[in-house]
C-alpha cells in the first residue's frame, strides 16, 4: 500500500517535470538563435519577419509567465521550481530587448546609405542633364 503512494508521488512528479521539456527546448533554442539574421538585406519580408518574431518572443514571455510556477505540491511531494523558472522566463525578454536595440541602427545606417544613393544619383542626372542641354 505505501509502496503504491510512493510509485504514485513519484509519477506525478515525472508527469509535472515533462512540462517543463518543452519549455526547456523553447529556451535552448532561444539562447541558439543568430538574431542577425532579422536585419540581413537579403532578408524577403524582413517587416514580417521581425513583426512575427516579436510576436514569438512575447508569447513565449506570456507562457513561461503562466505555465512555470514557482512551487508544486504534488501529493506528498513539494517541489520548488522557481530557479528553474529564474533562468528560463528572462529569454524572451532578452531576445526583445536584443531586437529593439538592434533595429534602430540598421534602419539608421540603411537610411544614411539610400540617402547616399540618392544623391549620387541626383548629381549624376544633374550631369547628365547639363551635358545634353
Amino acid at each position: 500500500m505505501v509502496s503504491r503512494i510512493i510509485v504514485s508521488a513519484f509519477g506525478k512528479v515525472k508527469e509535472f517535470l515533462s512540462r517543463f521539456q518543452s519549455m526547456l527546448e523553447i529556451n535552448w533554442r532561444n539562447k541558439q538563435i543568430d538574431l542577425d539574421i532579422l536585419t540581413n538585406e537579403r532578408l524577403r519580408n524582413p517587416i514580417d519577419s521581425l513583426k512575427h518574431t516579436l510576436r514569438l518572443f512575447k508569447f513565449q514571455n506570456e507562457l513561461f509567465s503562466s505555465k512555470l510556477p514557482k512551487m508544486a505540491e504534488i501529493g506528498l511531494i513539494q517541489l520548488d521550481s522557481k530557479n528553474v523558472r529564474d533562468k528560463i522566463q528572462p529569454t524572451p525578454k532578452e531576445r526583445i530587448a536584443t531586437i529593439e536595440k538592434k533595429i534602430p541602427e540598421v534602419i539608421r545606417f540603411r537610411n544614411i546609405r539610400a540617402k547616399e544613393w540618392l544623391s549620387s544619383r541626383i548629381k549624376q542626372l544633374d550631369k547628365q542633364s547639363l551635358q545634353t542641354v
